[in-house]
């Protein structure tokens, strides 16, 4: 069954532009069954959040579902939303807050991550329910950011590979980061492989679906080219 829905949604309960009864009437308007709210957490305090988690009960209907949910801040400003977390939690710690999400019955996804968090992330004790590869807010309306892309499908590859990490310090450099920084732009498989040092299961693990976000992103990058490319007509 397929639900039209929209995710990390903001609210003026946080820093967003519209109500939560506005935000639900737009989505609605549309099609959506589902939204799925992410006000930042550090605009809350118990009172407040109480107000918030009723009204996305009493906004929410059989048309539409409002789910509530909070935008956690870690270190180094890692962004993590617990989607249906009706809790705060008093740590920065991403491993404690993802801990947190999944002790309250939530998803946990680390949302517009950074350059620097990338990294990091196949490092955590922990890794969270998902990864945001698409904030149209941080990356632009045209396309996403090809490293993230990368990131995920190493992530979901080294299950199949049947790999798990080596003992004793992790490959990767200082911080123990699990696999080297993945490239901000499009690599081939051949350049992937040796940039990031896979092994030939994950090699293979990740070569048909590494060949089908490739293309989607060439034809990502001729579509942000082509208005400078037009304006250079001019």
């Amino acid at each position: 069954m397929r639900i039209l829905a929209a995710l990390h949604v903001h609210s003026t309960y946080s820093d967003g532009e519209l109500s939560l009864a506005q935000v639900r009437d737009l989505f609605l308007a549309t099609g959506c069954r589902l939204v799925c709210m992410a006000d930042h957490a550090d605009f809350f305090d118990e009172l407040s959040l109480s107000a918030y988690l009723a009204e996305c009960r009493q906004l929410s209907s059989p048309q539409i579902r409002v789910l509530p949910g909070l935008e956690f801040e870690c270190r180094g400003r890692m962004h993590i939303v617990g989607y249906g977390v009706d809790k705060l939690v008093a740590s920065a710690d991403p491993v404690e807050v993802i801990d947190h999400i999944a002790r309250n019955g939530g998803v946990s996804v680390i949302a517009h991550p950074a350059p620097e968090h990338l990294p990091t992330i196949p490092s955590l004790a922990r890794l969270p329910d998902g990864i945001e590869v698409w904030n149209t807010k941080s990356d632009g309306p045209t396309a996403p950011r090809p490293a993230v892309f990368t990131l995920v499908t190493l992530l979901l590859a080294a299950p199949a590979s049947g790999q798990n990490p080596p003992a004793g310090p992790p490959p990767g450099g200082p911080g123990g980061q699990r696999f080297a920084p993945p490239p901000d732009h499009w690599m081939t498989l051949d350049s992937l492989t040796q940039a990031l040092g896979l092994t030939a299961s994950q090699r293979t693990a990740i070569a048909q679906p590494y060949a089908a976000l490739n293309a989607v992103m060439k034809q990502a990058a001729d579509r942000r080219a082509a208005p400078h490319q037009q304006e250079s007509f001019k």
